[in-house]
């Protein structure tokens, strides 16, 4: 089955989060249906970096352009990185 999955990581210090930016709907499908390793790329668009970094959030567009403060910011991306959903879950240690 090809299914068109794309995204980014967020990293802080070792650890990471793919974040899916198109496919979400084939993922949530994909797990209900038991799959435990699902293949995905990079997204191509020119908005999504490959990779956001947790040391640089002054370099982020929308902490750089005033929209979040740096304080927000950080505090959203952590929201990501709660609830076990990590390294050690995915069984990537």
């Amino acid at each position: 089955m090809k299914v068109n999955l794309s995204g980014y990581l967020l990293v802080k210090g070792d650890d990471y989060r793919f974040i899916v930016t198109e496919g979400q709907h084939s993922v949530a499908c994909l797990a209900a249906l038991g799959y435990d390793t699902i293949r995905c790329r990079f997204s191509s668009e020119p908005q999504y970096p490959k990779v956001v970094r947790w040391q640089d959030v002054k370099k982020w567009p929308q902490v750089a352009n005033g929209v979040y403060s740096r304080n927000l910011a950080l505090r959203i991306f952590e929201r990501f990185f709660v609830g076990g959903v990590g390294k050690e879950r995915m069984g990537l240690e």
